[in-house]
Formats: C-alpha cells, sequence, structure tokens
C-alpha cells in the first residue's frame, strides 16, 4: 500500500507541475487546498467521484436493460463493499442477467448489501429505502416481508418514487397486506404513479415500461 501510495503520489506532483503554470492565483489556491485534502484522506476523498460515477453508470446501465454493462460497473465496488452494488450485482447472479448465473456469489452479496442498504435507509437515503423495500418484498437478501416492504414502499412514495407509489396505491386500492382499503388515496396514488412512470418511460427505464401496464387506464 506504501508503494502504490507513493506511485500516486509521484503522478499527481507531475500532473500538478504540468497544469499549476496555466492557472491563476485563485485557481492555483483552490488547487492546492484540493491536493492536501487529497492527500490527507490518503487519496480516497480523490476516488470518491469515481465511486459515484460507476453507481451511475451501474444505474443508468440497470435501469434501461443493459445488465452485462450494469454489472461491470457495479463488480469492483460490490467487492469492495458498496451496498447498492452489492444488491444489484447480486439480483444479476441470481438470475444470470448479463453474467453467468452463480447462485452462491450472489446470495453473499445481496445479504451483504441488504445489510449495507438497510442502515442507509434508516439514516435517511431514499434511494436505498427503495431498494430495501423491494429487498423485503421478494425476499432478495432477507427473509420476505411483505409488513416491512409497505413500510418502506409508502415512505418512498411520499418522497415521490413512481414505483413505490404505484405498489402503495394497488396496497390501498385493494386492502392488501393488513393495509386499511381507501380507495380515494389510492386514485390520487395512481394519477401520481402514471406520471412518473411516464417520464421514466421516455427515458428507456425499465420500471417505466413495465409498470405503466399495471395501472388501469
Amino acid at each position: 500500500r506504501i508503494r502504490l501510495t507513493l506511485i500516486v503520489m509521484r503522478k499527481v506532483v507531475k500532473v500538478v507541475e504540468e497544469v499549476t503554470s496555466k492557472l491563476s492565483a485563485d485557481e492555483l489556491k483552490e488547487s492546492e487546498a484540493a491536493a492536501a485534502q487529497c492527500m490527507e484522506s490518503q487519496f480516497e476523498d480523490c476516488l470518491l467521484p469515481t465511486v459515484q460515477g460507476n453507481v451511475e453508470k451501474g444505474r443508468a446501465a440497470y435501469n434501461t436493460g443493459d445488465f452485462t454493462n450494469a454489472y461491470w460497473s457495479y463488480v469492483s465496488l460490490a467487492e469492495e463493499g458498496h451496498g447498492e452494488a452489492q444488491y444489484r450485482a447480486g439480483i444479476l447472479l441470481l438470475y444470470g442477467r448479463g453474467v453467468l448465473q452463480d447462485i452462491p456469489k450472489s446470495i453473499e452479496w445481496l445479504e451483504a448489501g441488504f445489510k449495507t442498504l438497510l442502515a442507509q435507509a434508516e439514516e435517511g437515503d431514499v434511494h436505498a429505502q427503495e431498494l430495501v423495500a423491494e429487498a423485503f418484498g421478494y425476499g432478495l437478501g432477507t427473509s420476505r416481508n411483505m409488513k416491512e416492504a409497505l413500510r418502506w414502499y409508502e415512505a418512498t412514495a411520499k418522497q415521490g418514487k413512481p414505483r413505490s407509489q404505484l405498489i402503495w396505491a394497488n396496497a390501498l386500492d385493494g386492502g392488501f397486506w393488513g393495509v386499511k382499503r381507501d380507495q380515494k388515496k389510492a386514485e390520487e396514488g395512481y394519477v401520481k404513479a402514471r406520471a412518473g412512470l411516464e417520464k421514466l418511460a421516455e427515458e428507456g427505464n425499465i420500471d417505466g415500461l413495465v409498470h405503466l401496464s399495471d395501472i388501469s387506464s
């Protein structure tokens, strides 16, 4: 690790030397501050944009059905313990989508990813909350628990997630899984869900394309 850090530092210094001659005084101060923060964190702060970039790439590929690229965007992050990456890559391995099926590995990553996502969900991360709802609903990485699934779907529906709005509206409409039937609120939920799903469908998102047909005209 020390040798790798030294190699990276030499490369950083070389790049900085090439770039700083072209910077204004203010830009140079900002660059020096960023470099100092980078080194203090042993380059972890510098890697955050790359991590987030891979998450976004994986998410975009997954949502449009490009499962091969989704898997390869997620896999390195999954190996490092990233919750969403483990959960999504675990699903792809479980069903053999975009990658050869590997059930033991899928179970390992689904369980690890679920634990991380649950902690993030409890801290208020809406994306993690919707994935946790899905995990409870399908029994992915945890035991199936529709009561818990609907608790999280209700929370994310209120925060504007279209798929959650549809699922929560279905529960209200039919009084399913112990939810008190309320057709007025269900209809309101369907209207919101349709608008959100139509927008997703226009972007090529699978949730939008698939779930729009679940809403009665």
